[in-house]
């Protein structure tokens, strides 16, 4: 642990079924850390129950800021989609189909106007019955690349983006 840092103790209590022992699992967390998904650690599972058939479902929108002043948006899907990308006004626009939104907490938008990236802001919605839309906001007119990736059983799509006033090159 780094110096100066609280312990945060969280006791998790699962369901059991009748005439069984719960049993308490304990982890500590470092306040201030981040533990949610990141690509480079595939067994960081979202939250929910992904179900492998039907639709894929949008499982968990990042942000990452890379070495060297670069960032990453990523998107993580519960199986393969197809995905397109377009620019509109100060925005690109990421088109996932066939897809849909697996969890509600993950339409919240993500606030990165105050990281020294190109990216202000990303947000999930729904497109229609079988389409996710993920809009990334922008601070200025700037390049970037994408790819997709499969990773830990999920698909990933990463749109990257050189540092403020840098050229594009793809991250790896």
């Amino acid at each position: 642990a780094g110096k100066g840092r609280r312990r945060a103790k969280v006791v998790a209590l699962p369901l059991v079924p009748a005439g069984r022992e719960p049993r308490r699992e304990r982890r500590v967390l470092l306040l201030g850390e981040y533990h949610g998904v990141a690509p480079e650690h595939p067994e960081a599972q979202p939250p929910g129950r992904h179900r492998r058939g039907g639709l894929p479902e949008l499982t968990w929108p990042g942000f990452q800021e890379l070495d060297g002043g670069y960032s990453r948006v990523f998107i993580q899907l519960s199986q393969p989609s197809t995905h397109s990308v377009r620019a509109e006004a100060g925005r690109l626009i990421v088109d996932i189909r066939p897809a849909k939104i697996g969890l509600r907490n993950n339409r919240r938008p993500l606030d990165t106007r105050f990281f020294d990236t190109p990216v202000k802001s990303i947000t999930a919605r729904s497109a229609g019955k079988n389409g996710v839309i993920v809009s990334i906001d922008l601070k200025a007119a700037t390049t970037h690349t994408t790819r997709t990736e499969q990773r830990g059983g999920y698909t990933f799509i990463y749109v990257d983006f050189p540092p403020i006033g840098g050229a594009a090159v793809s991250i790896g």
